[in-house]
């Protein structure tokens, strides 16, 4: 009586199998369209490189391995957290 409810299963009527493909596929049509995937992507990625340099003045993550090591920086987040 008290707490929560019993779950009670439901059973489903199983699902049919997906039917296969019918035709053959068009290898230039397939091209072209993750031809113009990929430029999409490319170009999204120049809009967000370009705006996150807009929003931080120019300013570029350093580049040198040695500025970001962990000695520099204080060691790993596992480090950190034990």
């Amino acid at each position: 009586a008290k707490g929560l409810p019993k779950r009670t299963p439901r059973i489903t009527a199983p699902v049919a199998a997906p039917r296969p493909r019918t035709g053959s596929v068009d290898a230039e049509a397939l091209r072209r369209r993750l031809g113009g995937f990929r430029r999409g992507a490319d170009a999204g990625r120049r809009d967000v490189e370009a705006e996150l340099a807009e929003r931080t003045g120019g300013h570029q993550a350093p580049s040198d391995p040695a500025v970001t090591s962990e000695e520099t920086t204080g060691g790993t987040v596992e480090e950190a957290s034990s």
